[in-house]
């Protein structure tokens, strides 16, 4: 007899315990969407988490033992900023319930967070500084792969525990898609990992989370299979009105991309400006020479009205301004000022400029002393 109302109160305390959880991961999911949605003051942020923190504290002192409290407890104080208390509060929850889906989910969505937010390079200094930032961007990447799957990680461990769960397929596929897009940057292959986030993205799209069908069409857009993502997103507009609108810009962006096929310069002009940004300055002017030659040989191909199309292009004129005024640049910083002017001319020539903006750019400061600096800011009235 007592046994048995022991039982009973067990679970109608874990009952109770089960719906306090439901209601905690509803506010922290309402707090962790304002806080996305604005840039909300740091107090604003704390008195919306009062409510939430509040509500955790309450069931943490009913079951001290349960992971997961502690776990949306970690979740709070990280969209707070809290980063160390977040850390010290996962730790307390994996140490409690080392098997739960709900801990190793939310875990591993707050390493991918964290190293998603962290990808920005720290100040570069010395003689170099293009060089520096270089060396930086490897570190930080080796960091971020390192984080990524970490992430990955948790996520493969609760869906062993909860095989259906879309939300932990979804996050996982975002994580391999972030640690691709690093093995990429660092020259590794990313196919495997591309493939495997295919894979989540339709597996928790199956599974209910609508959003998997938006990076799943993303994905595609990407990897040039432009129809699959217009038939994707096209769905996405007419069957999940809060999609809509970023769906409608992707649809923008995937005939974009796919013009961009068309224009294999592109990617040599593309390439050229990550390697300008990461002080690759040598391994950039290769990279836009090489985007010169292909569309000049592709020019060759062209018939008249395919060239008079393509030179009123606006996109065209602006990415060649581009390109040249980068290559311009780079021919300023290596000293050759016959070179960097006419190139900065042939800049102006085909698209507009901000005197203002040329005036003040450092890459082009030892052209300044030149007599021929006059005459070329001049070009820009």
């Amino acid at each position: 007899m007592a046994a048995a109302w022991a039982r009973r109160e067990r679970m109608r305390s874990d009952a109770h315990v089960s719906a306090m959880l439901a209601e905690t991961a509803r506010a922290v999911a309402g707090l962790e969407d304002a806080v996305r949605r604005t840039e909300m003051p740091e107090q604003a942020r704390a008195e919306l988490a009062a409510q939430p923190l509040g509500a955790i504290d309450a069931l943490i002192a009913q079951a001290p033992g349960n992971g997961a409290a502690h776990a949306w407890r970690a979740q709070v104080l990280a969209l707070l900023g809290e980063e160390e208390g977040a850390a010290v509060a996962f730790a307390d929850a994996f140490l409690r319930t080392p098997d739960d889906p709900t801990v190793l989910y939310l875990r591993g969505s707050w390493r991918l967070r964290r190293y998603a937010a962290s990808r920005g390079l720290p100040a570069a200094r010395g003689q170099d500084p293009r060089r520096r930032l270089a060396d930086a961007a490897v570190e930080a990447g080796e960091d971020a792969r390192a984080g990524y799957r970490s992430a990955i990680a948790d996520y493969d461990a609760a869906l062993v525990r909860s095989p259906e769960n879309a939300v932990a397929l979804f996050a996982r596929g975002v994580a391999r898609i972030e640690l691709a897009q690093q093995e990429e940057t660092l020259k590794g292959d990313p196919t495997a990992l591309v493939a495997e986030a295919e894979a989540d993205f339709r597996r928790a799209f199956a599974r209910g989370a609508a959003p998997a069908l938006k990076n799943l069409a993303m994905l595609h857009a990407r990897a040039g299979r432009f129809d699959e993502a217009r038939e994707e997103f096209e769905r996405c507009v007419r069957e999940f009105p809060t999609l809509a609108e970023s769906a409608r810009w992707w649809l923008r962006e995937v005939e974009r991309l796919r013009e961009a096929r068309a224009s294999p310069w592109e990617a040599d002009w593309r390439e050229a400006g990550r390697l300008q940004k990461a002080g690759e300055l040598d391994a950039a002017r290769r990279g836009l020479e090489r985007g010169f030659a292909v569309l000049e040989q592709s020019e060759a191909g062209w018939t008249e009205e395919e060239r008079t199309r393509r030179h009123a292009s606006e996109r065209l004129r602006v990415l060649r301004a581009g390109a040249l005024y980068n290559l311009g640049c780079l021919e300023a910083l290596a000293g050759r000022p016959d070179r960097a002017f006419p190139t900065l001319e042939e800049a102006f020539r085909w698209s507009g400029f901000e005197r203002a903006e040329v005036e003040n750019d450092s890459d082009l400061a030892g052209l300044h002393a030149d007599p021929r600096w006059p005459a070329l800011l001049e070009k820009l009235r």
